[in-house]
């Protein structure tokens, strides 16, 4: 942020559509040295406002066209698989190419490197378990492991669209606020104020089941409700969406919450097409 070193010319930054209609009628019963001041500390406030990271809303369109491709070129088959996509603001064919190269190392590699891959525009990674010996073995889950490794994106970040893409919408387990391995914490210091023009959360499955001592166990539909609207309290607010291919249709995205108040969530994006065609719908369950 800065300033004109001389406070006389801070009225010159401001334009009358930039002056605030209550703040304009407070000045204006001031003496000339009073009101130039007002005026350079509105300049101050609004260089700041204008300073704060700029990260908004993607359009619904762009997620559904970034989605696809990143269906199309990085998927990596039926399994939980969590990417990070840096895509620049010039789509072209060139930088169209360096993500589909990067796309085909993923599949190359990511097996042959514990299941991570760090590239120059993208992080993928799979699922870790961690052995430990003063605690029961645990999951790292995909999610967490890109968060984890973002920091080469987030460096390069400014002017481009990040689509952080998950097969499986979140669990409980990254979802819970102030737990061991949520992702609400990891989102807000590794995404939160960086240089990203625009962001979207994507995933293809609802997570429907999990697992616990009962073996593979369905999820009431408020749960799955509450992980989504709990990830919206993060930067990602209501920019998260379910991107699949419905039986006999096109692909196509579905936005999980509205911006208004209270939040809607939209059914499409707490239960598998696929559930409602077969009675087992055993998808998404995580380890």
């Amino acid at each position: 942020m800065s300033l004109p070193s001389d406070c006389l010319h801070c009225s010159n930054t401001l334009s009358p559509d930039t002056e605030d209609d209550s703040f304009r009628d407070l000045i204006e019963h001031l003496s000339p040295p009073e009101k130039m001041a007002g005026l350079c500390w509105m300049a101050v406030v609004l260089a700041f406002s204008l300073s704060v990271g700029n990260t908004g809303a993607m359009d619904q369109n762009k997620v559904q066209k970034l989605a696809k491709y990143i269906l199309n070129n990085c998927f990596l088959g039926e399994g939980q698989v969590s990417l990070a996509v840096n895509f620049p603001a010039n789509l072209d064919q060139n930088s169209l190419h360096k993500i589909s190269e990067e796309c085909a190392l993923i599949k190359d590699k990511i097996g042959q490197q514990d299941g991570l891959y760090k590239g120059t525009i993208m992080v993928a990674a799979k699922h870790k378990t961690i052995q430990s010996k003063s605690r029961q073995p645990y999951t790292e889950h995909a999610e967490e492991r890109v968060l984890d490794n973002m920091q080469h994106l987030a460096a390069n970040s400014a002017g481009k669209s990040l689509i952080f893409y998950s097969f499986l919408s979140p669990c409980t387990k990254c979802t819970t606020q102030g737990g061991r391995h949520n992702i609400l914490d990891k989102i807000k210091d590794k995404i939160d104020k960086k240089g990203w023009n625009d962001i979207a959360f994507v995933f293809s499955k609802v997570y429907t089941r999990t697992k616990n001592y009962k073996g593979d166990v369905p999820l009431f539909e408020d749960t799955i409700k509450t992980t989504l609207e709990n990830l919206g309290t993060t930067i990602f607010d209501d920019n998260i969406f379910h991107c699949y291919s419905p039986k006999r249709s096109p692909f196509k995205c579905i936005k999980c919450l509205s911006n208004a108040s209270p939040r809607h969530v939209d059914e499409n994006c707490l239960t598998n097409e696929d559930d409602l065609y077969s009675s087992v719908g055993r998808v998404g369950a995580h380890i």
